[in-house]
């Protein structure tokens, strides 16, 4: 059996059963070329007798049917609207929320790859292409049922009259949780080389160079058999508490688990690119029942660029990111107030034999942190906590426990309140600290930091002097040009006579 038959097969089985109760995954693939004639036409055959109301079939491409009402007004609301950021503000496609939500950020991820495959050169251009997606998104998707153990399922049989609209239509079903399957038999197009972040498999067989269409494939192949079974059928019903309306991570699924940290090592494109992605885009993401794998940066950013508008464009990528706290007191909005030694040494009675603290205890006390978050949220603080005293070794003092205990317990309302509001396989929180001059971060805020890390946090510190104070050798250090040891948050304004300055301080917003 090939992979294309598999895949068939497999397709229209419960989420459950096809991801054997782990974090399913739906399928993104291409196949290019015909292995078998004959074997085509008989899986054109049962892909069409398998298909369900949660099942789109493309023969050639998608019908493009401009609604001018619809258009006119989004065309209204769009002028200063974020594009790579898009809210229920700006568009309800769907009137469950989660699936709404879940449209939205599929849609904001589409426009941002767009982007940054070079396809737009204006605003115009930009506001043209969310309309385009919004339109088909209104002629395909809205006749879906979005179910809660069965993904959606876009089979396009495409044989070379797929236009480009119709392939970035394609990421953002996939993006939405769908199955995407794309067969074509006279060979791929040249706009899968938009496909950045290998979104897709391609799969390749000899060009077929017969001139037919999905329909005569159909009339002129077998089913292979009945795809459903009683048992998979019995099984759409089970387990529904583990995937959400949406056919992908349901919100909050995760909650209350323990999660694990693995560090994204790269470049600062990889930075730049990665930052603002959502953790189940990035590499390394992992999903299980019962854990969650989240990649994240903790990186130290010494010196500048010798361009400073490029230095500009970084701090303000990093500054304008979704759920970021920035911080240019060297650390100290991290933490409330410190509770003093002579208070914190009460700490020592929710110690355990071993050097790590008792989560009822530690929870109990009062003018923390834990008076901010739930009990669940609370309850992996303290495991959390524990964790990094067992990386830290036997080597630490009782005294020395209770420091980082306290620095944990004294963080600020707004930290807090991130690690409550994290929902794993989403938005990554992240901390921002720019160093002013030549300003060093001190021993608490970095305890802290690695708390954080350890939690899943994104956390860059930017040194323009190079000199941070951070010793952590678990953190990534990406070094610029040249060490200025006289700027301060904001940067300063860039001389008039440097590359690209103009308009630079209305795109940026921190010359007012």
């Amino acid at each position: 059996m090939n992979e294309l038959q598999e895949i068939v097969l497999d397709l229209w089985k419960p989420n459950s059963v096809r991801s054997r109760y782990q974090t399913f995954k739906p399928i993104f693939a291409r196949f290019e070329g015909v292995h078998n004639e004959q074997e085509f036409n008989d899986l054109c055959r049962t892909i069409e007798d398998s298909k369900d109301d949660s099942t789109l079939i493309i023969d050639g491409g998608f019908q493009f049917a401009p609604k001018l009402d619809v258009l006119a007004q989004i065309k209204k609301e769009i002028p200063g609207v974020d594009l790579a950021h898009l809210t229920r503000d700006f568009l309800v496609m769907f009137a469950n929320d989660q699936i709404n939500e879940v449209y939205l950020r599929a849609l904001s991820y589409t426009y941002s790859l767009a982007k940054r495959c070079g396809l737009f050169s204006n605003r115009r251009q930009e506001e043209n292409f969310i309309c385009n997606q919004i339109v088909l998104s209104l002629d395909y998707l809205m006749r879906l049922p979005f179910k809660a153990d069965e993904a959606g399922k876009l089979i396009v049989y495409d044989p070379g009259t797929l236009d480009e609209k119709g392939f970035w239509f394609l990421m953002l079903c996939y993006l939405m949780g769908m199955d995407v399957l794309v067969l074509s038999p006279a060979g791929e197009q040249a706009f899968w080389k938009y496909d950045l972040d290998h979104l897709s498999k391609l799969y390749r067989n000899p060009i077929s160079h017969r001139k037919q269409a999905f329909s005569d494939r159909v009339r002129l192949g077998k089913p292979l058999g009945k795809v459903r079974t009683t048992v998979s059928t019995l099984s759409a019903q089970t387990d529904e508490s583990l995937f959400g309306q949406t056919g992908i991570f349901k919100p909050w699924m995760f909650r209350g688990i323990p999660v694990n940290h693995v560090q994204l090592e790269g470049t600062r494109i990889d930075l730049e690119d990665t930052w603002d992605r959502e953790a189940r885009l990035r590499e390394g993401f992992q999903a299980e029942k019962k854990s969650i794998t989240v990649p994240s940066f903790y990186v130290e950013i010494d010196g500048v660029d010798r361009n400073r508008s490029e230095y500009i464009g970084l701090l303000n990528k990093l500054k304008n990111a979704q759920n970021v706290f920035v911080d240019s007191t060297c650390g100290k909005g991290l933490f409330r107030e410190i509770c003093p030694k002579s208070e914190a040494v009460k700490l020592v009675f929710a110690m355990n034999p071993d050097g790590t603290f008792n989560s009822k205890k530690l929870r109990e006390t009062e003018g923390s942190l834990f008076d901010y978050v739930s009990a669940e949220t609370g309850k992996v603080i303290v495991e959390k906590l524990n964790r990094l005293l067992r990386l830290k070794g036997s080597s630490l003092t009782k005294e020395e426990r209770i420091h980082i205990a306290n620095l944990v317990l004294s963080m600020s309302k707004p930290i807090a309140r991130m690690i409550e509001n994290f929902d794993y396989p989403f938005s990554v929180p992240k901390v921002l600290i720019f160093l002013n001059r030549e300003e060093r971060i001190k021993k608490e805020v970095r305890i802290l930091l690695e708390f954080l890390s350890e939690f899943g946090f994104d956390i860059a510190v930017m040194a323009p002097s190079g000199v941070s104070g951070l010793d952590d050798p678990k953190r990534s250090i990406l070094r610029l040009d040249q060490m200025v040891y006289d700027m301060d948050f904001p940067a300063p304004p860039i001389p008039e006579d440097e590359d690209n300055f103009h308009g630079l301080k209305s795109l940026f917003g921190l010359f007012k």
